[in-house]
């Protein structure tokens, strides 16, 4: 009798504490909810010596298991055509008290992405072989826009060049 009240007590001391980190975690999300919806405008991307192109890019995100993951996925388009096509997990670590997210590209990579928000960005960032460290900063002025910015640094963060520019609109 006593091994059945003491497993009784593990799995209601184990309920309770799932149930309040998945609270935490929610309302940890709850400070990205602005990013929740369909979104459409222009992306522009150096392609090198100083010169760029502008697409069509759209970004559809969705609150998954309750508000407690961010389906993110991106899709730029030129004439019709397919140019990019990203899709991310968006979730929050309690344990390690931050965002976490692991985003993929369609030609097969993916990385974990540091995070960092305050009231004004939100920025992922993580290191590239190629290019140093690679950051996205969102400008979170205005929660019908989305203002995201891509650059990288070769040299640890002291200079950084812009590649691509998002300007969105929110649709739904």
């Amino acid at each position: 009798m006593k091994k059945n009240l003491f497993a009784l007590f593990v799995i209601l001391i184990c309920s309770f504490t799932a149930f309040a980190q998945a609270e935490t975690a929610k309302a940890e999300m709850k400070k990205m909810q602005w990013m929740v919806g369909k979104w459409e405008g222009s992306a522009t991307i150096a392609t090198g010596q100083g010169k760029s192109m502008t697409v069509n890019q759209t970004e559809d995100i969705q609150s998954k298991l309750d508000g407690l993951v961010f389906s993110i996925e991106g899709v730029g388009t030129e004439n019709g055509k397919e140019v990019f096509h990203a899709f991310a997990i968006l979730s929050y670590d309690v344990n390690a008290k931050k965002f976490l997210m692991r985003a993929f590209t369609r030609e097969g990579n993916f990385v974990d992405a540091d995070t960092s928000l305050d009231e004004k960005t939100f920025v992922w960032s993580y290191q590239d072989p190629r290019l140093g460290k690679v950051r996205y900063t969102f400008n979170l002025a205005d929660p019908n826009k989305w203002e995201e910015i891509g650059e990288f640094s070769r040299d640890g963060g002291k200079t950084w060049y812009k590649f691509i520019e998002l300007k969105l609109n929110r649709k739904k």
